[in-house]
């Protein structure tokens, strides 16, 4: 799918996509929301895909300098960036070495109503970071994006997307985390509750998940 993204029409994600809660995408079209995901062998697919609410997306990511320049995975993931670039609807990747750039167009997405897609399911030890329980261990998630996005009222939502082998189609499961209000007190940090999330997906769809290698 890499080197299709960039001409793949809404048609062929709306019959290639079983989206598990319709309603609630129909909802997200009016409403704007986060959706909090997971890295996986699709997640390009994904971020693409959300063209099909008519909304802008604005996906969270690590530019490809994380790479060297003569790296493959450096060439492979700027092509594969200005695929994914083009079904945004007039969003704009935001990378997280962008400084004051970078929080603009978090607020930007979150203030306009539009999607902002942020894949957090990876180990950064920092002092910051919150520790949280997942699948028996314990794992270290970034939290500046989600604490910014947990003061909001934006409407944020899990989104588990996997692969269907036996039709070759992909499912959407999409599951609420926060309201359009800010959470009450008692209620669960929202990284806690996102890889409470993650974890009922991943052991539905533990092949759905492209980060093991943190285990």
């Amino acid at each position: 799918m890499a080197w299709r993204l960039a001409h793949t029409p809404c048609g062929w994600f709306q019959r290639h996509v079983r989206v598990e809660q319709p309603e609630l995408l129909a909802r997200i079209g009016q409403t704007g929301a986060v959706f909090l995901s997971h890295h996986s062998y699709h997640h390009n697919l994904l971020i693409s895909f959300c063209k099909t609410t008519g909304l802008a997306s604005f996906p969270v990511g690590n530019p490809p300098t994380a790479f060297s320049a003569d790296d493959y995975l450096y060439h492979f993931t700027l092509q594969l960036n200005e695929a994914t670039a083009t079904n945004l609807n007039g969003g704009a990747w935001l990378f997280n070495n962008q400084g004051r750039t970078f929080l603009q167009g978090i607020r930007q997405a979150l203030a306009s109503r539009q999607l902002l897609l942020v894949f957090c399911d990876f180990n950064e030890p920092k002092q910051a970071n919150q520790v949280y329980p997942f699948l028996g261990r314990q794992l270290q998630i970034p939290g500046g994006v989600i604490r910014l996005v947990e003061k909001e009222d934006a409407p944020v939502y899990f989104a588990g997307f996997h692969l269907e082998p036996s039709s070759g189609n992909y499912s959407l499961h999409l599951e609420p985390l926060q309201g359009g209000s800010a959470p009450t007190a008692g209620t669960p940090p929202l990284g806690q509750r996102y890889l409470a999330a993650l974890e009922r997906h991943i052991r539905r769809h533990p092949a759905a998940w492209q980060n093991w290698e943190i285990f």
